[in-house]
C-alpha cells in the first residue's frame, strides 16, 4: 500500500512542477517555440523505440521461422495487441518501481519509456518479419519496415504521449500538461495540427517513393484492425 500510496504522491508532485514550468514556459515563450524546442525529446524515444522494436522482432520472427511455429508468434503478438496500451504502460512503471529500479535516473527512465513504447510497436514488425518470403531482399525488407513505422505513425505518437505521461519524460507531454491544466484548446489543436501535418507529410512521401511498401503497409494495417 505505501508503495502505491508513494507512486500517487510522487505523480501528484511531478504533475504540480510540471504544470509551473510549463505555465512558466507559456508566459515567456510563444507556444509554438515551446513545441520545437520539446520536439527534440520525443523524437529521441521514438527513434530508440523503433530500432528496439525492430531488434526485437528480428530474433523472435527468425526464431518462429526456424522451429515453424508462426502461428505461436502470431498469437503472442495479437496477445500483446489486445492489452490497452495506457494500462501496459502503467503497468510497466509498477513493475519498475515495485523492482526499486531507479526510475529517478536519467539513464533508468529513457530505458524504461523506451522499453515500453518499443512493445506498443513490436507486433507490426514482427509480423512482417514473420511472414516475409525468404527471397525478400534486404532493400525490400528496410523499404517494408519504413513504410509500416509511416502507417503507423499516427498511432505511435498517440502511444508515445501516453508513454511520455506515464514516465514523466521531457518532451511534447510538457506542452500538453500545461495546457490540461490551463484549459488552453488552442495549444491542444496546435499540437495536434503540427503533428497530423508532420504525418501526412511522410505518408506522401512514403506513397511517392515506397508505393508498393507503402500500399501492403496499409493493407495490412487495416487488416488489423
Amino acid at each position: 500500500s505505501s508503495t502505491f500510496d508513494g507512486l500517487y504522491v510522487r505523480s501528484a508532485r511531478n504533475a504540480s512542477s510540471r504544470g509551473v514550468c510549463a505555465a512558466r514556459d507559456r508566459v515567456e515563450n510563444p507556444a509554438l517555440g515551446i513545441f520545437f524546442r520539446l520536439l527534440p525529446g520525443t523524437i529521441e524515444l521514438l527513434a530508440a523505440s523503433v530500432v528496439i522494436a525492430v531488434a526485437l522482432a528480428a530474433p523472435l520472427a527468425l526464431a518462429a521461422r526456424l522451429s515453424r511455429s508462426a502461428r505461436v508468434l502470431d498469437w503472442l503478438m495479437l496477445a500483446l495487441q489486445s492489452i490497452p496500451f495506457f494500462w501496459l504502460a502503467l503497468a510497466l512503471e509498477v513493475f519498475a518501481i515495485l523492482r526499486k529500479m531507479p526510475i529517478e535516473n536519467p539513464t533508468t527512465l529513457f530505458a524504461c519509456a523506451v522499453s515500453t513504447l518499443s512493445l506498443f510497436q513490436l507486433p507490426s514488425y514482427a509480423s512482417y518479419l514473420g511472414g516475409a518470403p525468404q527471397s525478400t531482399s534486404l532493400i525490400e525488407m528496410f523499404s517494408s519496415l519504413a513504410a509500416i513505422f509511416v502507417v503507423r505513425l499516427p498511432a505511435t505518437i498517440g502511444a508515445e504521449l501516453v508513454t511520455e505521461m506515464v514516465y514523466g519524460w521531457q518532451g511534447e507531454r510538457r506542452l500538453l500538461t500545461y495546457a490540461l491544466q490551463a484549459g488552453d484548446a488552442k495549444v491542444f489543436a496546435m499540437v495536434a495540427a503540427l503533428f497530423a501535418v508532420f504525418a501526412f507529410v511522410l505518408r506522401l512521401v512514403a506513397q511517392r517513393t515506397l508505393p508498393a511498401a507503402t500500399d501492403a503497409a496499409i493493407a495490412n494495417d487495416f487488416g488489423n484492425v
